[in-house]
């Protein structure tokens, strides 16, 4: 099976994500960034946001403990396999 390259972040400050994350983006033609924001978690809640080099291309509220790749574009359904979901 062929494996997705990707790359994983994590604790980064609040300005240096976008950073780390547009670099990555800039290097890897037809890449895209998949960012979940916890600050809402406590009170039930995660935001999602797919993004790839030109920006936003979709954001979705989760409900903590749905699952976090659903609902993703369905451009995106060849690469479910290669992540393993």
């Amino acid at each position: 099976m062929t494996r997705l390259p990707s790359v994983i972040s994590g604790g980064l400050h609040a300005q240096a994500r976008p950073a780390a994350a547009d670099e990555r983006l800039a290097t890897a033609p037809g890449g895209v960034a998949l960012h979940h924001d916890l600050s809402t978690a406590a009170q039930g809640t995660v935001v999602r946001t797919l993004r790839d080099a030109t920006g936003a291309l979709a954001t979705r509220v989760l409900a903590t403990g749905e699952p976090v790749l659903e609902g993703l574009p369905h451009a995106f359904d060849p690469l479910l396999p290669l992540l393993e979901v």
